[in-house]
């Protein structure tokens, strides 16, 4: 099988140590290295779905919060 995968988003880490992050084969994939070793995770496409559902969650409350500022902000001028 042909393995698929994107553009990687690297995050370095406080401590010295750094997480890529992509896609590959249809499913998220994380590899940790820390001081030279390095650990790889996939999640599955139903906790990919979860983790999209949660993030989902987390923009319709941002942008709630942003207009309860807005409107605040729009009172305060009057």
């Amino acid at each position: 099988m042909d393995s698929v995968q994107t553009q990687t988003l690297s995050i370095k880490g406080h401590g010295g140590g750094e997480a890529y992050i992509d896609f590959c084969d249809g499913q998220l994939c994380v590899s940790v290295v820390i001081e030279g070793k390095q650990a790889d995770f996939s999640f599955e496409p139903v906790t990919l779905g979860m983790f999209a559902h949660a993030y989902k969650l987390h923009c319709e409350e941002c942008k709630a919060y942003e207009k309860r500022n807005e409107n605040s902000q729009e009172v305060s001028r009057t």
